[in-house]
């Protein structure tokens, strides 16, 4: 009997030894991820452990009460990812990651960096070499995605003793890149940004220095060489334009965005940057006093928001929404004078900014109405009441211009191309389509044809056989008699000389030459657009008044409604009577067939 035992044994061993093989740990890892408690819209840092057994490829979540299906599907995009990335089956394995954030729901994908490196790391047997936190979503070709909440998640991984973060790679330009700076200037944190899973690879596993990718450490300098010595004056005919508003505009952009420069000053760990943004300012004293005014206002318009930006840095939800709201009581205050011959493209040109500050502050402030909003979109808000602010100080510039001159008014021909106008961007969706839309809306039809203006320019796709002299064509077909297609103009010469200098770098030429392209039909669009403005402009005193065109355009309208019932209920009856017409062939045909049986 017992024999018997002793060779039964073996057979039993080897019947559960797949079951048993199945159990056992092969590989683990462990790291610290960030997340946003939605609840009270705090960074927390969360444990995440990984165990990897043999298996049939079955992937679990365990620790939280529910698991969105974002993280689930991130969580299957990292195991194909990290499978892929070290050439193993995942079908032979099963995944079960931990996360050690007990009685929470636990959803979105920006955890998606994180199992992957996990995965990477458990299957590979390699530990990880510093001690950081990383967040970021998980593309199925290994790039890292962007996501939300950076700041709250900073200020965790910071609290919990963690001294450098890993973030996805945003572009140097962006405002996410800036919050970045933001971020790590705020908390004393290194922000290494991650373009992929190789890199992070290379970092947090293969022991690679940091100082080896330097290009990723976070360290934002808004400084551009513009070159401004190599920069032509252009000489550009423009008989009609006065150019003394443009002074007293681009004066006092530079005025409000040297007050934010000085306040940048006071915070210690801006240093680097304040000084930066004094170079940058400097350059673009050299571009206005190189008679490129619009192109310096312009620069300066940038450098005003990104700087207000900065100030704002301890801003919060509460306090965002009032900065919105008092930026907003700010535009709507503004009064605008009445149009004069003279004036008419320095005033409708203020409208079109005030609109502009008006509609961004408007988006922004039923987006932060409707959803949750984290310190990120406090920032943001910030980034957005700053444009909103520069929109409307130039609104106010323009407005307080001296406007002599006999007063004007519009004759009715106003609304049929204002109509065409709005017709051509109805299909965009943009600010200036908006501002275009609602001026037509209100009655306002000139502001409605220069918003359009400014919208179709924007809109317009860049040539992919742009060349030099096809922008110069642009503006030698035109007669320029506006001072903002004439600063336009002269801008797009400004960026064609910067796309000569730096024809070597064939990112920063392709840059340039869209820039020129643009201007080119800015200054195109706008100086037409002017002239039909002029041209239906009359003397107050014969003119037509504001509420008999808007009278006028009712009637059309209404005339229009009408021709539409009209036709409408013709159509329905021609429809009618072909379908009783077939009815009584029908009728008859079949009445013949029965009396033919019969």
């Amino acid at each position: 009997m017992a024999l018997r035992l002793y060779i039964l044994v073996p057979f039993f061993i080897l019947l559960i030894a797949p079951y048993l093989s199945r159990s056992v740990v092969i590989g683990n890892a462990t790291l610290y991820a960030p997340a946003v408690d939605l609840t009270n819209n705090t960074g927390i840092l969360t444990k995440v452990s990984l165990y990897v057994t043999n298996g049939d490829g079955n992937i679990a979540i365990k620790g939280p009460i529910s698991v969105g299906s974002s993280t689930y599907n991130a969580s299957k995009t990292a195991v194909y990812v990290a499978s892929r990335f070290l050439g193993v089956n995942p079908d032979a394995y099963n995944f079960t990651y931990i996360i050690y954030d007990n009685n929470s729901t636990v959803s979105g994908p920006s955890i998606g960096a994180a199992f992957t490196i996990l995965a990477i790391s458990a299957l590979s047997h390699k530990p990880f070499r510093i001690n950081f936190s990383v967040t970021g979503t998980i593309e199925p070709n290994g790039s890292i995605g962007l996501i939300g909440g950076v700041y709250d998640k900073a200020s965790a991984v910071k609290s919990n003793g963690i001294d450098i973060f890993f973030v996805p790679y945003a572009s140097n330009r962006s405002f996410e890149y800036e919050l970045y700076y933001l971020v790590s200037r705020t908390f004393g944190i290194k922000l290494i940004e991650l373009p992929n899973i190789s890199v992070a690879y290379n970092i947090l596993i293969n022991g690679s220095p940091i100082s080896n990718y330097s290009k990723y450490i976070v360290n934002f300098n808004p400084y551009v060489n513009y070159n401004v010595e190599q920069i032509r004056p252009v000489n550009i005919s423009c008989s009609s334009c006065n150019l003394t508003g443009f002074y007293i505009l681009t004066n006092q952009t530079f005025n409000i965005t040297l007050k934010q420069l000085d306040k940048l000053r006071e915070f210690k760990n801006y240093t680097g940057l304040y000084l930066n943004y004094s170079r940058l300012i400097n350059e673009t004293y050299s571009i206005r006093n190189n008679s490129y005014l619009y192109t310096a206002d312009d620069i300066n318009f940038l450098n005003f928001i990104n700087i207000f930006t900065f100030n704002n840095n301890f801003i919060n939800i509460s306090s965002g929404r009032s900065l919105l709201l008092n930026t907003y009581a700010y535009c709507l205050s503004l009064q605008q004078p009445n149009p004069t011959y003279s004036n008419i493209d320095y005033l409708y040109n203020g409208e079109l900014r005030q609109m502009l500050g008006m509609y961004v502050v408007n988006t922004s402030l039923s987006i932060y109405n409707s959803s949750v909003q984290d310190t990120d979109g406090a920032i943001r808000i910030a980034n957005i009441a700053g444009e909103a602010l520069g929109w409307c100080d130039a609104a106010d510039t323009l407005y307080n211009l001296n406007y002599s001159g006999a007063p004007v008014q519009f004759n009715s021909n106003i609304v049929k191309t204002a109509y065409s106008y709005i017709t051509n961007v109805s299909g965009i969706v943009s600010p200036y389509s908006y501002v275009a839309i609602e001026a037509y809306r209100q009655g306002n039809y000139p502001l409605a044809i220069l918003a359009s203006a400014y919208a179709i320019s924007f809109n317009s796709s860049i040539p992919s056989n742009l060349s030099i002299n096809s922008i110069e064509s642009i503006i030698d077909s035109m007669k320029i008699d506006d001072s903002f297609a004439y600063e336009f103009a002269k801008q797009a010469y400004f960026y064609i000389q910067e796309a000569e200098i730096n024809k070597n770098n064939s990112s920063l030429y392709n840059t340039y030459m869209a820039d020129a392209y643009t201007s080119a039909r800015l200054a195109y669009n706008i100086n037409n657009a002017i002239n039909i403005i002029r041209a239906d402009a009359i003397n107050s005193s014969v003119g037509v008044s504001n509420q008999s065109i808007r009278s006028l355009d009712l009637q059309i309208y209404q005339i229009g409604i009408y021709i539409k019932r009209l036709a409408y209920l013709i159509i329905l009856n021609i429809t009618l009577s072909f379908i009783l017409f077939i009815l009584i062939i029908i009728i008859l045909t079949n009445n013949r067939r029965k009396s033919s049986r019969v």
